[in-house]
């Protein structure tokens, strides 16, 4: 059995935003490329969250990648049921392209039923976090445009920070791809 990694990343707000295909289409294939890469150290299994943003762009870079690595696993961890019932239906990261990720992993997990308010949302996302890394080997973050590695440890929102800092302090290997 191969290795596995797990991947972090920003919302749209902090990457791109909802409209900007070509610099999506960069970081979709550089996600891509390292994933390609990591499937030459010997991973074989690559877990995401399912989430807006970055989320969906590995889960489709590794769906690219599947081309030519057909024994590479996707494996989907979703937080919470009705995930994207606050999402647009059509639209990049809208529910039509979230539906459409789902159906081509190979694994989908729904870690739990759906939330009862704003609050308990947040706390199914960093379970699913924190279940995301404990299944895992390695971690990678992928890093908004304008934020360094440094940076990333010391932001006080955010599940990409919290996810990260869990991390390290369970002495996880972490890698970065800069959006």
């Amino acid at each position: 059995m191969g290795k596995i990694m797990t991947f972090t990343g920003p919302r749209p707000v902090r990457l791109y935003g909802y409209n900007d295909d070509a610099n999506y289409a960069k970081l979709c294939e550089k996600i891509a490329e390292q994933i390609t890469s990591y499937a030459n150290e010997g991973f074989d299994t690559f877990i995401t969250g399912g989430a807006q943003g970055a989320d969906q762009l590995i889960a489709q870079a590794v769906e690219s990648v599947k081309f030519s690595r057909p024994n590479i696993k996707s494996i989907i961890y979703v937080p919470m049921e009705n995930q994207s019932a606050p999402w647009s239906t059509y639209g990049r990261f809208g529910k039509t392209e979230y539906n459409a990720i789902l159906s081509m992993a190979d694994e989908v997990r729904i870690l739990s039923p759906a939330p009862k308010d704003k609050h308990q949302a947040i706390k199914l996302l960093r379970a699913r976090n924190e279940k995301m890394l404990e299944d895992a080997d390695e971690l990678t973050v992928i890093l908004p445009p304008n934020i360094s590695k440094e940076q990333i440890a010391f932001m006080h929102k955010g599940g990409t920070a919290s996810c990260y800092r869990t991390a390290l302090a369970a002495k996880m290997p972490v890698r970065f791809i800069q959006a």
